[in-house]
């Protein structure tokens, strides 16, 4: 689920530094690739589909069936991990580690129906986000670094299938990224390399290369996939969200204004056809933000509200059901969005609970 990159760790106060030659380079696939490590927990068979919870402390994948909310397994990962997506057979979350030593370089490629865990190295410290590349069957993976800067963004592809890993760096420091419909939808900051004249700009990737949409004026927020293009979510002044639907080759065909977020625009899906949440949430402080809006694809007007959620919020769907993860406290919510209401809810029953993302696996859909 695409949302605006922004790590929850501390700064370590290492400089992390990325000579970039093109828009993207690949080097070293194949026999120089790096090397996966296997932590072999294995369960009970497990059936999808399954929610997926990311806890970065401790380290946990949650698993949960996705209509009653109930949990069927926990698996620990080796650090801290603030991003997790699902394709395929696998979850893969990009393991960014803790502060200093405790950084890490890998991406976890789990299978959920077993609980196998195997790590594959990037290359890079700080692999902190994640998002599938190319089409549904494909088994690749765009891994990229915490850091965001006009010089670029170290990054990698993992393939899950033969768990070996490229390096490929981006001269552009990615700040938003999702998968839509084959091909990567990125945000990403440019600038002349002195920290000034910053600019955010909209692209579309995929092995052929990476294409130039246009400058954006407004942060982006969110990419969802909807029909066969995308929606943008950016953040205006004064609670407004702007929305745009584009085609499959980034061309703007509508967009509309909805407001009264009070404490900002936060993250978004697609829930089903022709309906679109996005959360009234704060990562700057998790004591705001208390809604959802729902938003008509087709007219970009919101429809109704979700009231009472504790933010910040992530959110996912299943089945036409908004699933919704409350990071302040620990809650998981299964809302009815023809009614608003919550249909089912769970506590993680933990000490301290840091909730940081969520997603569903499909299986090898």
């Amino acid at each position: 689920m695409a949302r605006r990159l922004v790590s929850t760790r501390l700064a370590t106060g290492v400089v992390f530094l990325v000579l970039v030659i093109t828009v993207m380079v690949g080097i070293r696939f194949g026999e120089s690739g790096t090397e996966a490590s296997r932590a072999t927990s294995e369960f009970e068979p497990l059936a999808a589909p399954t929610l997926a919870v990311l806890l970065l402390e401790p380290p946990t994948v949650v698993l949960l069936n996705p209509e009653t909310l109930t949990v069927e397994r926990e698996i620990r990962l080796r650090s801290e991990s603030i991003d997790i997506e699902a394709r395929g057979d696998a979850l893969v979350t990009a393991q960014c580690g803790g502060p200093g030593d405790a950084s890490d370089s890998a991406v976890a490629v789990i299978t959920p129906a077993t609980g196998r865990v195997e790590y594959v190295e990037t290359g890079f410290l700080d692999a902190e986000h994640v998002t599938p590349w190319g089409s549904a069957a494909d088994s690749r993976w765009l891994v990229i670094h915490g850091e965001v800067s006009n010089g670029g963004s170290a990054g990698a592809i993992v393939d899950a299938a033969s768990l070996r890993a490229r390096d490929y760096s981006l001269s552009t420091g990615i700040l938003c990224a999702e998968n839509v419909n084959g091909q990567v939808w990125a945000t990403g900051l440019t600038g002349d390399g002195s920290g000034e004249n910053l600019a955010e700009e909209l692209f579309i990737g995929n092995d052929a290369g990476w294409r130039l949409i246009e400058a954006v004026s407004d942060p982006v927020h969110a990419i969802c996939e909807v029909d066969d293009g995308a929606v943008v979510v950016q953040s205006l002044d004064q609670g407004v969200a702007r929305i745009a639907v584009r085609d499959s080759e980034g061309r703007e065909i509508r967009d509309g204004r909805v407001g009264g977020f009070r404490a900002g625009v936060g993250r978004a899906c697609s829930v089903k056809l022709g309906l679109l949440a996005i959360a009234d949430s704060d990562w700057r402080d998790p004591g705001r933000g208390e809604q959802i809006i729902l938003v008509d694809s087709e007219s970009l007007e919101a429809t109704g509200h979700v009231m009472g959620v504790p933010g910040p919020i992530t959110l996912c769907a299943y089945e036409g059901a908004l699933l919704v993860g409350c990071e302040r406290t620990g809650e998981v919510l299964r809302i009815d969005t023809d009614t608003g209401k919550i249909v089912a809810r769970v506590l993680l029953e933990r000490s301290a609970v840091t909730m940081v993302d969520m997603t569903v696996w499909r299986g090898g859909v």
